[in-house]
Formats: C-alpha cells, structure tokens, sequence
C-alpha cells in the first residue's frame, strides 16, 4: 500500500479552469486538471508517451506557471493520469507568449 504524502485536502478543478499544459523537455502535452491541492495536482494527458518519475516539469495553467515534480503515473482507460508536486510558482501569466525560449523581462 502506498504511504499517504499529502497533507492537504485535493479539491476538484473548477469547470472553464481546468485546462493545462505540461512541459517535458522540449515537448508540450495538452492536459486537464482533475484535482489540485496545496502540494500539487493531479492531471489527465494522452496515454502516447510516460513521464519519468522524479523529473521535473512546467505546468502552465490559467493560474500561471509552476515548476512540478512528477510523482506518478497510470495509464486508465481515458489517457495517463499524472500526479504532480508543486516545486514553486513563476507566477508570471504571460510567460507562455515567449514561447518559454527566455524569460519573460528579456526581449530578442
């Protein structure tokens, strides 16, 4: 059985709030947040591809930008279900309309 690492309530994505994109590496996932709590996240993606466990990510969502650690995974019958930790937040909203080549205060 696995030990129980959270030590906050998870509470359901509000509807309209709940899409997301994951950045591993260089490559972005569409994905849907099913629950959040003060630690982290959990997300739906594409069962196409396995996140390494321990591996750090962005998690952009219309809340801003987090630096996350993925936790876990399983793959259920709609997509791969992603557990994230929350490292910190960047906070900065429009950091995705740099396309995350720089950071947000240098312009090319």
């Amino acid at each position: 059985m696995m030990k129980e690492r959270r030590r906050s309530r998870r509470f359901p994505a509000t509807a309209g709030r709940d899409g997301a994109v994951l950045r591993a590496g260089m490559v972005r996932h569409a994905a849907t947040i099913l629950d959040i709590s003060a630690e982290g996240f959990r997300i739906r993606t594409d069962a196409d591809w396995r996140p390494k466990i321990g591996d750090t990510a962005d998690l952009e969502t219309c809340d801003g930008r987090h630096v996350v650690r993925i936790a876990n995974d399983r793959v259920d019958e709609d997509g791969l279900i992603i557990g994230l930790e929350r490292l910190r937040e960047v906070g900065d909203k429009s950091w995705s309309s740099t396309g995350g080549s720089a950071a947000p205060w240098i312009s090319w």
